[in-house]
């Protein structure tokens, strides 16, 4: 069998099903280095089979400013020293041992991916020099979305060498949750003072990047006549008192409620499926697969190049809907047509889910470019 070392940053907790779906393959023998000791806010991810877990290898990691990895102690010793068939980077620049790293597997004669988001499209000249330089090391590479291949291509990198693998979470426990909620009839907006009316939900940090003030504004506009609708944060961060201090007529009306911090998906699961729609007026990331992976549709702003890329899971009209950027009326808009809108979001979110965004796929991907591979060196 065939061995594949995944080097990368570090193991968030959303990365489980798929390290573990990846680990327990059959197809390829995969060991995955990273660095435990991370200042990042995110919660570890955590394998219970001792079998697969023993195949995660810490390495220290060096931070700049506690935010920027930068480098990866015993990195090079892996890629000097270790037996493998293929070697899968994390495309980050800003980790200086991955260049090293790379270049000493090339003249080993590995095959070199890179995992990245590509091209973003919004790089400076100097950013984007040293981007594509970077990303030349690699004999191919893995992007989350079809427009950061579109961008690799236009770039000058060959089509056949940049394959999608889009992104995933949870989605057998996810799906297991929906098809739970779709039995119950539990309504979980108790701290509403009026909890048939729909529900706007933002889940994730508070924090100025996020524009949640803009969400709060666009709110109190729809409900500036009588009130459509009613809208819950759930997340905490730095802008927590901010945002409160801008809702504090909707939080002392119950129109308005802050959940705090939530880290338990089965309660995490509730509320989003019993939501009319999930809303990021910043960039979505991964939010959008959490809420389409229980039936609710979600709305962010369209502007592709400062977006993460799970971006594209959204298709107007179907699964959810885009605002201009920065536009608090464009956004009011949206969540409008949301309220009226007719379209079953259950049927075509779930559906996006299923075909796409989920471990399986990304498994049987990663399968098709690995053995492809092996069977032409």
């Amino acid at each position: 069998m065939k061995k594949v070392y995944f080097l990368t940053n570090i193991f968030p907790h959303y990365r489980e099903a798929l390290w573990r779906k990846i680990l327990s393959n059959n197809n390829f023998y995969a060991t995955f280095y990273c660095s435990k000791d991370n200042p990042l806010s995110i919660q570890e991810g955590k394998i219970d089979k001792e079998s697969l877990n023993s195949r995660i290898k810490n390495v220290k990691g060096y931070w700049l400013f506690s935010k920027y990895l930068i480098w990866q102690a015993d990195i090079l010793k892996v890629c000097l020293t270790e037996q493998f068939d293929s070697i899968v980077f994390l495309g980050e620049m800003n980790i200086l041992s991955n260049w090293l790293g790379a270049l000493i597997c090339r003249i080993r004669k590995k095959r070199v991916f890179f995992w990245s988001h590509g091209f973003y499209g919004n790089e400076s000249s100097l950013k984007y020099f040293f981007r594509k330089l970077f990303y030349k090391i690699a004999n191919e590479h893995i992007v989350y979305e079809k427009r950061g291949k579109s961008l690799m291509i236009n770039r000058g990198f060959k089509p056949q060498k940049v394959h999608v693998i889009y992104n995933s979470l949870d989605y057998e426990n996810q799906k297991t949750l929906f098809e739970k909620l779709k039995k119950s009839k539990e309504n979980p907006f108790t701290f509403f003072k009026n909890n048939a009316l729909p529900v706007f939900i933002y889940v994730g940090r508070l924090i100025e990047s996020k524009k949640v003030d803009q969400l709060i504004y666009a709110f109190k506009n729809v409900n500036k006549h009588y009130q459509l609708c009613n809208l819950l944060i759930v997340g905490s961060g730095p802008e927590e008192e901010n945002l409160k201090s801008l809702a504090k007529n909707g939080i002392i009306s119950k129109t308005t409620h802050f959940y705090g911090s939530c880290y338990d998906e089965n309660t995490i699961s509730k509320l989003i499926y019993n939501s009319i729609c999930t809303i990021s007026p910043g960039n979505i990331g991964l939010t959008v697969i959490n809420s389409f992976s229980y039936g609710t549709p979600a709305i962010t702003h369209g502007n592709f190049g400062n977006q993460m890329p799970e971006v594209e899971a959204i298709v107007e009209n179907e699964t959810g809907f885009l605002f201009n950027e920065n536009d608090i009326k464009s956004l009011q808009t949206q969540m409008l047509k949301v309220i009226k809108s007719k379209i079953n979001f259950k049927v075509e979110c779930r559906k996006v889910i299923e075909d796409k965004y989920n471990p399986k796929n990304q498994v049987e991907i990663l399968k098709s470019i690995l053995l492809k591979l092996f069977l032409i060196i």
